[in-house]
């Protein structure tokens, strides 16, 4: 990865992992058997806690996230750890009944580069978005 980050080159792979402890051994496999190498991991329904005691390290890549205030849901992202970021908590979705995480990260042109991941959730705890965006 070339240290000045050009958006062109920044890539991103989403998952629904349904409990990051559990199965992510299935992102380890997945990234072994395919060339896939993207910039960013973006993760739902982590269902990690705030004080979780799993491995879920990925080698090259840093781990942020925003803990399930449910038994299901959470949010993380792995980024390459090669890049500069900040974690934009002022744009979290969390009063929108989401569960939400964006960084930030520079680009060589100058302008931020923002990226996030996001989970609806119902009153119930599963997917859907509530109240409506």
């Amino acid at each position: 990865m070339n240290h000045t980050n050009k958006p062109e080159n920044l890539s991103y792979f989403h998952f629904d992992v349904r409990s990051l402890g559990k199965n992510k051994h299935k992102l380890d496999v997945f990234f072994l058997m395919t060339e896939v190498n993207p910039t960013f991991i973006a993760i739902s329904e982590t269902k990690l806690k705030p004080n979780f005691i799993v491995n879920i390290d990925i080698r090259g890549f840093n781990f942020v996230h925003n803990p399930s205030q449910t038994n299901s849901g959470g949010v993380g992202l792995y980024i390459n750890s090669k890049l500069t970021y900040q974690l934009r908590n002022d744009l979290n979705l969390q009063n929108l009944g989401c569960e939400s995480l964006f960084i930030e990260t520079p680009t060589s042109s100058g302008k931020p580069f923002i990226i996030g991941v996001i989970q609806g959730r119902t009153q119930g705890g599963g997917l859907g978005v509530n109240p409506p965006l």
